[in-house]
């Protein structure tokens, strides 16, 4: 309520059952009571009094009413912002939205629409489009050959490299060739990137590109080139350089003492059996963390950490893809349903497999169970048995992804579900 102007002070409040409204205002030393009683049935009055034909003229003055408040840009904003998201919005209302409302780019675009963004002259619009929008390999690569602004191209390039896009050989060119240094470094993270391009930018005249590409190109270079890298005095130029060489070539302790080589070592290389013993044995937690987490760590030899201290270290081992189900019930994690997890990636290659679906909906380990309830389609038996799971994620993801969800437990995801389904279009049961 209102701030107390007396003894009482102004206040007003609800019953339990919402039924009987009570206000109480005090001034001048007196005080004044409102009690409003069935308070549903007044609500209903007034949502049907809302939902009765208008006349015209009540019809413009709601208008005006709304139009004239002083916040009326507000509302102006509002509106834009629902006409950019409305499914059935026009081509040429789209258009004109295009440099007022942001949010327009976070849809699907209609053809007539994505071709004006493709070359609008707004660059953060350019940019905005080649972020958010589905384009195909022609579309973003044409984008890039357009591109006259330095910077501009430098994002759009940047961005391409970061998720892995694919552009064509032209437009890999054009950026590997570029004048700025700095596309030119983007260019040899390029997903796809020809290696006769890779090859060339291991001459680069800028130091920093010719470092990296020699990484990008190394199934390329001959061994005289890959030895003078790996033996370079410069150990931000050697190092990075050693971690790709013992992908298949085993790492010793030796080198990895010797070469202060950190997790990320122990994470991707290949390593070789004295290493691992030396992890296993003498590690801190994150190095004995990095082993678990490297698939290609023996299982035999992953398998010691079961029981470790940590639970990082646990975790990372509970979530090994080598694990039978015994085993990683073996491992005892710390899990707390409400925290946010990436879902390990290996669940999602399998869910075409329905017997390893079947094997892996009985999994002790929560983030696998909802890994297998993002799959499009399961066995009747898997969807039975995910639709009673005691974790409520697994049953909200069921209803998002799959499509045979049943509709008892759709009910019953609804009924605590506040949030919107992540997945458009499911769930369609």
């Amino acid at each position: 309520g209102a701030g107390p102007t007396g003894a009482l002070g102004d206040f007003v409040t609800l019953s339990l059952d919402g039924g009987t409204l009570i206000g109480v205002v005090t001034e001048d030393g007196t005080t004044r009571l409102t009690v409003v009683d069935d308070v549903p049935a007044h609500r209903r009055a007034a949502a049907e009094a809302d939902a009765a034909p208008r006349s015209a003229r009540e019809q413009a003055a709601a208008w005006d009413a709304l139009l004239g408040t002083p916040s009326g840009q507000l509302p102006l904003d509002a509106w834009a912002t629902g006409l950019a998201l409305h499914r059935e919005a026009p081509d040429a209302l789209l258009l004109q939205l295009l440099e007022r409302d942001p949010d327009l780019l976070y849809r699907r675009l209609p053809p007539a629409v994505l071709a004006t963004a493709l070359t609008h002259p707004d660059r953060t619009i350019r940019q905005g489009v080649f972020e958010q929008q589905p384009l195909t390999r022609d579309q973003r690569s044409g984008m890039i050959l357009a591109e006259t602004d330095e910077r501009t191209r430098w994002v759009l390039a940047m961005l391409a490299a970061e998720r892995r896009d694919e552009l064509t050989d032209e437009a890999c060119e054009r950026l590997a060739t570029d004048p700025s240094p700095r596309i030119r470094l983007e260019a040899v993270r390029l997903t796809g990137l020809p290696a006769p391009l890779a090859l060339r930018l291991t001459e680069d005249p800028e130091a920093t590109v010719r470092s990296f590409a020699r990484l990008t190109a190394w199934a390329h270079l001959d061994d005289a080139t890959r030895r003078a890298v790996l033996e370079d005095p410069r150990p931000e130029v050697r190092r990075p350089a050693l971690l790709v060489h013992h992908r298949e070539h085993p790492l010793p302790h030796a080198v990895f003492a010797s070469e202060e080589l950190d997790t990320d070592a122990l994470r991707s290389c290949l390593l070789a059996d004295d290493l691992i013993d030396h992890v296993l044995r003498d590690g801190d937690p994150s190095q004995r963390a990095a082993l678990a987490d490297n698939p290609r760590t023996p299982t035999g030899r992953a398998l010691r950490l079961t029981h470790d201290p940590d639970p990082g270290v646990r975790w990372n081992l509970a979530l090994r893809a080598d694990l039978t189900e015994e085993q990683r019930a073996a491992v005892e994690i710390d899990f707390d349903p409400a925290v946010h997890h990436f879902l390990p990636l290996w669940v999602f290659a399998l869910h075409d497999d329905p017997e390893a679906m079947r094997r892996l909906a009985g999994s002790a380990h929560p983030l696998v169970r909802r890994g297998v309830a993002r799959a499009r389609r399961l066995p009747p038996d898997v969807v039975e048995r995910l639709a009673r799971d005691e974790d409520r994620v697994v049953q909200l993801f069921l209803a998002e992804s799959c499509e045979d969800a049943p509709a008892e437990m759709l009910l019953r995801v609804a009924e605590w579900w506040t949030g919107s389904l992540s997945f458009p279009g499911r769930p369609r049961s």
